[in-house]
């Protein structure tokens, strides 16, 4: 009897230590709440150790315990920006109620890395982060990354990139999900498609897809997520969303189509303009140019002689210049003989004698 008490309380005392180690294990990694006045949050550090080339996906919770709705914002100093990733970097938090904010653990270099993840807003905290990334002989099964087809691309139109995901050994990976998003300047994510796939051979394969009605132009960074067992991959790609040529809008509402249409109206009017004037040119018969500022203007007793040839312009002569004789000059085929007739005429009918 004596025996089994004594090995019921050696058990009690392993469990109790176990549990001990346990404790002391999350709290290496969480630390301690921060309990203030209004608030709590879930950890006052964040201690964690990643192989390269991984990502670890962690959190932090805020309780709010006003009796109004908060605002938080978080943020990533420099030392550790390449490293961290928010997913959401703003919280609201219900009066009397609790959200998570989740970022990514990126494990790019192989180093030890220090820093505070900082929040702002409603709370002024900062959080120490401790990050170790460390090589391993454990090899991933998956490699992935994506390439752009082009570093642009037209609002209206589907992007297209490729898909590059290569196998490192024989064995068949099962239940890939992939993710593709687009996440534009302001952090917002736009979902493009998702997939789950089992992968026996290395792929390269074009993906279209379309792009949200509600994305607007400006620089965005595909994000192509891919998971599988307790592994995830992330790559990014940034490029730049145009509006089409056509549909830029001059002085925020006049459209471009518009006014090249127009340009190209006036454009098409004053070369078919130039071609009638050559065609007419071509066709007149009389091609010495006359200064018509210098020629009689109707007076009164002036002859009236009719429009100057091939013008609209009149001609009027002054019979007061008519002398004894008078010779009407020109090339041959001119009109001399006509013009003569007309003057003869205009003169008789103005009681000249001739």
């Amino acid at each position: 009897m004596q025996k089994n008490k004594s090995s019921f309380f050696l058990g009690f005392l392993l469990i109790l230590f176990l549990n001990l180690n346990l404790i002391t294990s999350i709290n290496s990694n969480y630390g301690e709440e921060i309990e203030k006045d209004g608030y709590t949050l879930s950890r006052n550090k964040i201690d964690r150790s990643i192989k390269l080339e991984t990502v670890f996906r962690d959190s932090i919770l805020v309780e709010n315990s006003l009796p109004k709705d908060i605002t938080v914002t978080f943020y990533v100093e420099n030392d550790l920006l390449d490293f961290i990733e928010f997913e959401n970097v703003s919280l609201l938090i219900p009066s009397m109620g609790s959200e998570s904010a989740y970022f990514l653990i990126k494990g790019k270099e192989l180093g030890v890395y220090t820093g505070n993840i900082g929040l702002r807003g409603d709370i002024e905290e900062k959080i120490s982060v401790n990050l170790s990334i460390v090589e391993t002989d454990l090899n991933p099964l998956l490699l992935m990354n994506i390439d752009l087809l082009r570093k642009s691309f037209v609002l209206g139109k589907p992007i297209k990139f490729k898909l590059n995901l290569n196998k490192l050994n024989r064995e068949e990976v099962n239940n890939v999900s992939l993710y593709y998003s687009l996440v534009d300047e302001n952090n917002n994510t736009y979902l493009l498609g998702n997939e789950l796939i089992n992968v026996s051979n290395s792929i390269q394969e074009i993906k279209i897809f379309d792009l949200p009605l509600e994305a607007q132009k400006g620089d965005y960074i595909l994000k192509t997520t891919l998971l599988y067992d307790d592994e995830t991959i992330i790559d990014t790609s940034p490029f730049v969303l145009k509006v089409a040529f056509m549909n830029i809008l001059l002085f925020g509402f006049f459209p471009m189509w518009v006014l090249i249409l127009i340009v190209s109206f006036f454009l098409l009017s004053l070369i078919l303009f130039i071609l009638i004037k050559r065609h007419i040119e071509s066709k007149k018969k009389y091609k010495m140019k006359l200064d018509l500022d210098t020629i009689p203007k109707k007076e009164d007793g002036f002859l009236y002689l009719g429009h100057i040839a091939e013008k609209k312009t009149l001609a009027y002569l002054d019979p007061n210049k008519l002398t004894t004789h008078s010779i009407v000059a020109g090339a041959t085929g001119g009109g001399k003989s006509i013009s003569a007739q007309v003057i003869i005429e205009e003169a008789l009918m103005n009681n000249i004698a001739v």
